[in-house]
């Protein structure tokens, strides 16, 4: 019963410490994919590998690269968005291909290969 208490107030207080962590500049990269409290590299490798939280930036320089970071950041996600709708029309035209190839039994099959909103797209 102890157990299933302290498991209780742990689940409770997850998420006030999650907002407690905070985010921007400064903060350095955590141990997930961005940024976060610490210096560790991230899933992604890192970046700087922490190395900007060991140049005693002022506050200026700080607010600034975090600038530079985030404009990075916004133009990535905007890159890898077109990215995606290039690699969905690609994937589009391939099955389009693909049915092209197959009897009309086999395409009836093939349909049902793809999620529901796409079975009906590939007559």
């Amino acid at each position: 019963m102890r157990k299933t208490w302290m498991i209780a107030a742990a689940l409770a207080l997850a998420p006030a410490l999650a907002i407690a962590q905070g985010y921007g500049p400064r903060q350095g990269y955590g141990p997930g994919m961005g940024y976060g409290q610490g210096t560790g590299r991230g899933m992604m490798g890192g970046g700087y590998g922490g190395g900007l939280a060991t140049l005693d930036l002022s506050d200026e320089q700080a607010q600034k690269i975090f600038a530079i970071q985030e404009a990075a950041r916004k133009k990535n996600w905007e890159t890898m968005n077109r990215v995606r709708a290039e690699m969905f029309k690609s994937h589009l035209e391939t099955r389009k291909q693909i049915e092209a190839v197959l009897t009309p039994e086999q395409r009836k099959k093939f349909k049902s290969f793809g999620p529901g909103w796409m079975q009906e797209e590939s007559e």
